[in-house]
């Protein structure tokens, strides 16, 4: 039996970047930073370095938790080879990482840094620890990283796959579907910074970019996509591609970004179904994104 969520997509909070320009403004704006690296373990559920289709990291900052940070890295080995550098000040810290070659593949693992305490950044170099397990997903009402919209699905254990439903022609609740061609999907899950400003920066190098789908009806793009909705403490920014090719290469038909993720951006919403309603004049172009077990 498969549940069904119709959503809008963007993600959450923005990323900070380790080097480069905009990382040295933000710096000057916001005083001192830190260094930071990283050490990835599984907590005896998940080994180290298995995580091989991407892992996304998220600084929410405490003082106020509107802003933030978003690093990607490709896999759980880059991450603990890599560090970043983030703006002094408590942070909690969560993550996501997949554990198939492909980006947003497989079984997801949920982790949280330094077993969920404050993560407090003074100016000395700091390591922060990422305990990734299955367990801490939840995917409960109160969970911090997948809430449950509606669930069918007896284990409750993973991320639905995504597939893409565009329409045009009327709002919400109506929606007409083209009935001819065939498209395909590429997303992303966005690196950057959330500043005090309400504005989203991404950041450079540290998304993370799925393959290009399997093609599908307007009525029904379908991908092995397992894309995070979010939870009660963030909803990770995110942009979704449209194309007319089996390749997804050249521009796109359609471009989507949501900086505050999916959860944030639902226009309206019917049970389990959550629908983006963009108008333009009289016209109105609904994107449904369909999760299914």
């Amino acid at each position: 039996m498969k549940t069904r969520f119709l959503l809008a997509t963007v993600f959450l909070f923005p990323v900070v970047l380790a080097c480069g320009r905009l990382e040295e403004k933000f710096s000057r704006i916001n005083g001192d930073v830190t260094r930071v690296y990283f050490s990835s373990r599984g907590d005896g559920l998940q080994e180290a370095t298995t995580l091989t289709g991407g892992v996304m990291v998220y600084f929410v900052n405490q003082a106020n938790t509107e802003t933030g940070r978003v690093f990607g890295f490709d896999s759980e080995s880059q991450i603990n080879s890599k560090s970043v550098v983030l703006p002094n000040g408590p942070y909690k810290v969560y993550a996501y990482g997949w554990d198939s070659g492909s980006p947003f593949q497989g079984n997801v693992r949920c982790g949280y840094g330094d077993g969920g305490s404050d993560v407090n950044l003074s100016g000395a170099a700091k390591t922060v620890t990422l305990t990734f397990n299955k367990a801490n997903c939840s995917f409960g009402s109160g969970s911090a990283f997948g809430i449950a919209l509606e669930s069918n699905d007896p284990t409750n254990d993973n991320f639905d796959t995504m597939s893409v439903q565009l329409c045009t022609g009327a709002a919400y609740p109506s929606c007409s579907s083209s009935s001819s061609g065939t498209w395909y999907v590429k997303t992303e899950l966005l690196g950057g910074i959330k500043p005090p400003d309400g504005t989203f920066v991404e950041g450079s190098g540290f998304n993370i970019t799925s393959g290009c789908s399997s093609g599908g009806s307007p009525s029904n793009i379908a991908t092995n996509f397992r894309m995070p909705i979010g939870g009660n403490f963030f909803s990770p920014p995110m942009r979704i591609k449209i194309y007319d090719n089996a390749g997804c290469t050249g521009t796109a038909s359609g471009t989507y970004q949501f900086a505050g993720g999916i959860k944030q951006y639902q226009s309206v919403s019917s049970g389990s179904s959550y629908y983006l309603t963009l108008a333009s004049s009289s016209t109105y172009y609904n994107l449904q994104l369909n999760q299914y077990f």
